[in-house]
């Protein structure tokens, strides 16, 4: 996939292997977000879940001196923390259930982002929600853009089309951010697939090489 303006780094499908440092992509003044999916049929790469969460987030940590945030698919809580320790926990922690709804958390991420790159951090937008390090007026270092990782496997609630509308939070965000001018701030997302199941590899499939032929959003 190419580039586009605003620069989006091209969605990026990645099965988790031993050696994930070779298929990362961390950005040094991106925020950064976790997004994990915990619905039921995650329940059985639990454990792996943790291990890979722990392995990536020690990876961004250093990249990323105003700490991580991490956020659930079917939760509306956020959680910070600049120490991973209490991240891996709340991972631990959480207990698989319902489906998922993957278009409406991640829509709910980039709304905060777009909502977030349109002023400075004197401005409310920012001070909405301190507890998310792209939004921190506090923040240290600032930030051009934003780097989203889904933890998934890709077996989503049914939706629109074949990949369940996700490519409309990403098809808004764009569009909003070149609206508003923010030609220079980057976004970008990265799918790290767990399983193989058959549809949610698809999915995946769509979204990592067909974006702009498929569903119009140029990548």
């Amino acid at each position: 996939m190419g580039w586009i303006m605003p620069v989006i780094w091209p969605i990026e499908i990645m099965l988790v292997v031993p050696r994930l440092h070779l298929h990362f992509y961390c950005p040094t003044n991106h925020a950064k977000v976790f997004l994990i999916d915990d619905s039921l049929s995650m329940a059985p790469y639990q454990d792996y879940l943790v291990w890979v969460f722990h392995a990536l987030a020690y990876i961004v940590k250093t990249k990323d001196p105003d700490g991580l945030d991490l956020k659930f698919t079917n939760s509306p809580d956020w959680h910070h923390n600049d120490d991973t320790t209490p991240l891996v926990k709340k991972v631990k922690a959480m207990t698989p259930h319902g489906e998922c709804s993957m278009k409406v958390a991640l829509d709910d991420v980039l709304q905060k982002f777009c909502t977030a790159a349109k002023g400075p951090p004197s401005k409310p937008a920012y001070r909405a929600r301190k507890s998310l390090s792209f939004l921190s007026p506090t923040q240290r270092k600032e930030k051009n853009g934003l780097s989203i990782y889904v933890l998934t496997n890709g077996v989503w609630q049914k939706g629109p089309g074949e990949i369940c509308g996700v490519e409309e939070p990403i098809r808004l965000a764009v569009e909003r951010l070149r609206k508003s001018g923010y030609l220079d701030y980057k976004l970008g997302i990265q799918f790290i697939q767990f399983g193989e199941d058959a549809i949610g590899s698809r999915r995946l499939h769509l979204l990592d090489c067909h974006l702009r032929e498929k569903f119009g959003i140029d990548m």
